[in-house]
């Protein structure tokens, strides 16, 4: 009921159409640098628009949603659209934007700011350090 977190379920659901379509779908792509890999006439349009309903103070309204999720439903027939029919129905029973959700991230590196000197650390096994 949150329109926030119908506008991000929007943005997985065209990324998910976007990835059974056949294209690649980086995880350290921007919303925008994602969208313009899709090519899609609306992906700029909808990663401005998730990026601003995540990030900006302004209120995220049931409307906005809702012309959002218009958009998305757009979007993905198009994206389904631009495949033959064997491809399209190859994109229906496709398992790829499942598998993204479940490969593993790659691991990003720690920056020294990011712990401090001297404080207790949990080490392996659950037992704290110095």
């Amino acid at each position: 009921s949150d329109p926030v977190e119908k506008i991000t379920g929007g943005w997985e659901e065209y990324v998910d159409a976007g990835v059974d379509a056949g294209h690649p779908a980086p995880r350290e792509l921007t919303r925008s640098e994602l969208a313009a890999t899709f090519g899609t006439p609306s992906g700029g349009q909808l990663a401005a628009t998730a990026d601003r309903a995540v990030f900006a103070r302004e209120q995220t309204t049931a409307d906005d949603a809702a012309e959002f999720w218009r958009i998305v439903d757009d979007e993905r027939r198009r994206l389904v659209g631009e495949r033959g029919f064997r491809r399209r129905f190859v994109a229906a029973l496709s398992l790829r934007s499942f598998v993204r959700l479940i490969a593993p991230r790659p691991a990003r590196s720690r920056s020294p700011r990011s712990v401090e000197r001297g404080k207790r650390r949990p080490a392996a096994g659950g037992r704290t350090t110095t």
